[in-house]
């Protein structure tokens, strides 16, 4: 998994805010503040069209989950996030089941970029 993080000039009470308004619209299967642990529930969508084979193209599904890890540091608080990704074929044996792949890191960029917007705003 890749691992992106961040730190913040905020307590960690509000940092935990902001993440968890971030999280909006994703359901979370586990959380901890006093551990500062979060991890969200499988999200699932569409990849881009993919070759599986030399006459066939099919769309491949794709899923996330987040690992997210929020650590009040002195003054600051810490956030980590990782995104665990999967992805399955859209036809034969490989449509049954997910494979699991390493993660660009856009998915974890694009949600610190969320926490920020929103620590910006307050």
């Amino acid at each position: 998994m890749t691992d992106v993080s961040r730190y913040f000039n905020k307590d960690k009470n509000t940092v935990w805010d902001a993440v968890t308004q971030a999280l909006a619209g994703i359901p979370i299967e586990t959380t901890d503040m006093e551990l500062g642990l979060l991890k969200t529930q499988w999200v699932k969508g569409w990849l881009a069209k993919k070759t599986t084979g030399f006459l066939t193209e099919g769309e491949w599904q794709g899923r996330y989950r987040l690992f997210i890890q929020v650590t009040g540091v002195e003054d600051k608080t810490y956030v980590s996030i990782k995104a665990q990704t999967e992805e399955k074929a859209p036809g034969g044996s490989r449509a049954y089941r997910w494979n699991r792949v390493v993660s660009d890191g856009t998915i974890e960029q694009d949600f610190l970029k969320r926490i920020e917007s929103i620590l910006d705003a307050t």
